[in-house]
Order: C-alpha cells, then structure tokens, then sequence
C-alpha cells in the first residue's frame, strides 16, 4: 500500500494504490492518482468528487476496484472495473518509465489516453 496526496480543485485528495497483482511498481502511486482522479472528476463531476475524502485503487489482475470515501456517508462508493486491470495501468506506467525525459506534453497525452479509457468505463459501467 502506498499512500499520496492529490491536488484536486485547491485542496489535497488522500490517493491509494493497493496492488494486489504484485505487477506495479512501488512507487507509482504518484503517476496514478492524477490520472485516476482526473477520470473521477469527468465522470462524476465536480460537485460530486468535492465531497470525496480519500480515494483507494485496488489493482488485480482481473480487474481493478476504484472506492471513495465520501464525507458524511455510511457506505464508500465501489467502482469495479474489468476493462483498465492491472495489466493496462502497468503498460502505462512501462510507457513512462521508458524514457525517464520524457516531453512532458508526450507524458499529457499518455496520461490523457488512460484517463479518458477510465472516464468511459466507469460512464459506461454508471449506466449499468
């Protein structure tokens, strides 16, 4: 388990990785939790996304499990995904760790790519 902080609309999201694939890097929490929030915040929007407390990633190899802890809920919000598993949030930490200079308008579209992948799933998985 590795623990962040993310900015978020000027204040501070408590981000966890916890993998239990054993395929991340120690490390990767960082390059996740932008982009793990980022999809948050489009596919929820931000009225819904401010009340979050902490947001925890759970990556397995056949899926991954976004939860929120959201202020003044008895429950936290689960999202299952079976699309972006460990696999793919693995490729793209490969991709980054490719080349350690990266431009960083490359590093936007690469973490643009994944979080636009996360928004749709978890868009697609709220309809269900």
């Amino acid at each position: 388990m590795v623990g962040f902080e993310v900015e978020q609309s000027g204040g501070r999201l408590s981000f966890e990785v916890r993998d239990i694939s054993g395929a991340l890097p120690a490390n990767s929490g960082g390059d996740l939790g932008d982009v793990v929030v980022g999809a948050l915040i489009q596919a929820l929007g931000q009225p819904t996304i401010a009340l979050a407390r902490a947001v925890v990633l759970t990556v397995n190899r056949a899926y991954s499990e976004i939860r929120i802890e959201m202020q003044g809920a008895r429950a936290d919000t689960r999202i299952r995904l079976l699309r972006v598993t460990a696999q793919r949030f693995n490729q793209h930490l490969l991709q980054l760790a490719a080349d350690p200079h990266w431009d960083p308008e490359v590093k936007q579209l690469l973490d643009q790519a994944l979080r636009e992948e996360l928004r749709k799933e978890i868009v697609k998985l709220g309809r269900s």
